[in-house]
Formats: structure tokens, sequence, C-alpha cells
């Protein structure tokens, strides 16, 4: 916010260095609501380390379910969604073929940039798992 002031005449004249002041004052003054908002920043990658090339899904909600942002990552696996109020979050990435990858976010005391980096795990990894369990049968 930045106070212009052309033509003011009145029987008290502000100095140079007074209207400096009044500048540096309303220069603070907007600063602070800037300064309320932060930007989400991530890289998504497998669990192998190498970039998923395509439809690698990001959805930003509340805690409370409702959508604050959804976008596709880059073709390096990176995201950004800005302008967030420092509140609590809930992360969920998605790829065809992976994993969903989830998780909560507290950003109430975030410095004004803020930084998650996802693997997503194979979906056959899954299955591999649970074939290692041992069975009922088994025991």
């Amino acid at each position: 916010m930045i106070f212009l002031f052309s033509g003011f005449h009145t029987k008290h004249h502000l100095r140079g260095a007074s209207w400096a002041g009044l500048l540096v004052v309303g220069l603070m003054v907007a600063a602070p609501a800037r300064a309320q908002r932060l930007t989400l920043e991530g890289r998504v990658r497998a669990e192998d380390g190498k970039v998923i090339p395509m439809g690698v899904t990001v959805h930003l909600e509340t805690v409370g379910g409702q959508t604050v942002a959804e976008q596709l990552a880059n073709s390096d696996g990176e995201f950004s969604i800005p302008d967030l109020a420092h509140a609590d979050y809930r992360l969920l990435v998605t790829a065809p073929g992976f994993l969903p990858y989830r998780e909560e976010l507290d950003l109430r005391r975030a410095a004004f940039r803020f930084f998650v980096g996802v693997t997503l795990l194979p979906e056959a990894k899954q299955k591999q798992d649970a074939d290692r369990l041992p069975s009922l049968t088994d025991m």
C-alpha cells in the first residue's frame, strides 16, 4: 500500500522528512498483510528417485475436506501452490500406477515458503508386500 499525495495545501505543510516517515509507516503497515500468506512448494519422485513424467495430481485441502487447490505437477515433478493462509492442510498426491500419498501439513507457523518432498510407491510394491505376509493356512 503506497500513499501518493499531490496538491496538499493547508496551513501546516509537512516537510520532506515527515512525508518520508509517513511513507515508511504506510509500507510497514502493508507488509504484515502480505507476510500472512505462504507458498507450498514440492517435488514428487518415484521410490527410485526418478521423475514421474506425467499424470501427477497434487490436491490440497483443509483438514475439514474443503479443496484449496488441485494441479498437475510439471514435467520435473515440481508443484507450487501460492497464497495460502497459515493453517492445517491435507496433501494428497496421486499418479497412475502408484499408491496415493497423503500427508497432514501444519503450516500454522510456517515461513513464507514451505517445501514438501513426496515419494510415491508403485502399486505393485503393495501387492509384493502383501504376498510376503503369512496367510492363516501357513500357520
